[in-house]
């Protein structure tokens, strides 16, 4: 730990004195002249570092100034899978303001890259998002005005609802789903304005008593959703989760509720 930091000082130390030096050179420039040439010096310093990892999944490629158009493009890229999880499909389905406020904070916690940062405000310069998968799909691009990059995006639990109602709208799409020879999800739905999830199951050729769904069941599903990182949507968006376990002749055997704070 001490050499990592120790290393990390090493190279803030290094450009800082790398732009302060520019700056020096340059005497009688303007301000904004120097800011742009000590943005430049980041950028390429950086570019050098390439990749560079953001998170835990995420490389940040190559990061491109343009002066002409006032602006800074990163170039990341992502995984099409991960933890068996379609990530591409993730991302799209995610909201902008979501997606902007998690690659502002994980930039900020770079004291580098909160530099470019700070020149870029400076300058009112955009900071323009460009996402590519591993596989060469463009997933996802954004463009962040000096207002929001600048300042904490503030999210709320609803911000999360769009994403949700996108998954439970494709899950639908594929109903009714076989979940093992017994089970078949027959439908799924978001009640907004209760912030809950509704998942409809039935269940064929056997008997199942409601004990049954209540001590076999239900540890399965908290352990199956507390182990789906795809499920953690719903502690950030506070919405629970009903399973409802209809008979073939749609009688209700038993339901259940999982809330965020279990699945956390």
């Amino acid at each position: 730990m001490f050499n990592k930091i120790k290393n990390e000082m090493k190279k803030q130390l290094h450009l800082l004195s790398t732009i302060l030096g520019l700056i020096f050179i340059m005497g009688a420039c303007s301000t904004e002249d120097a800011s742009k040439l000590a943005l430049k010096t980041i950028v390429k310093t950086q570019n050098q570092q390439c990749p560079i990892k953001i998170g835990d999944i995420m490389t940040c490629d190559s990061i491109v100034c343009h002066d002409d158009q006032q602006d800074v493009t990163i170039y990341y890229t992502v995984p099409a899978q991960y933890n068996g999880i379609d990530f591409i499909e993730n991302i799209k389905q995610q909201d902008d303001q979501i997606l902007k406020s998690n690659m502002t904070v994980e930039i900020q916690k770079d004291t580098t890259m909160k530099a470019m940062y700070d020149l870029m405000e400076s300058l009112n310069y955009k900071y323009n998002i460009m996402i590519i998968a591993d596989n060469g799909e463009i997933v996802k691009s954004l463009s962040m005005t000096k207002e929001e990059y600048a300042h904490e995006i503030v999210i709320t639990p609803q911000s999360y609802y769009p994403q949700i109602k996108n998954s439970i709208d494709a899950t639908n799409t594929q109903c009714p789903i076989n979940i093992d020879q017994n089970t078949i999800l027959e439908k799924c739905e978001f009640d907004e304005s209760n912030a809950i999830v509704n998942y409809y199951y039935s269940i064929h050729d056997i008997e199942v008593s409601a004990d049954q769904i209540e001590t076999l069941i239900k540890p399965n599903v908290l352990a199956s959703a507390k182990s789906n990182p795809a499920m953690q949507i719903f502690t950030k968006a506070n919405v629970s989760i009903k399973y409802i376990y209809n008979d073939s002749n749609d009688n209700l055997i038993s339901e259940f509720i999982i809330t965020p704070e279990e699945i956390k």
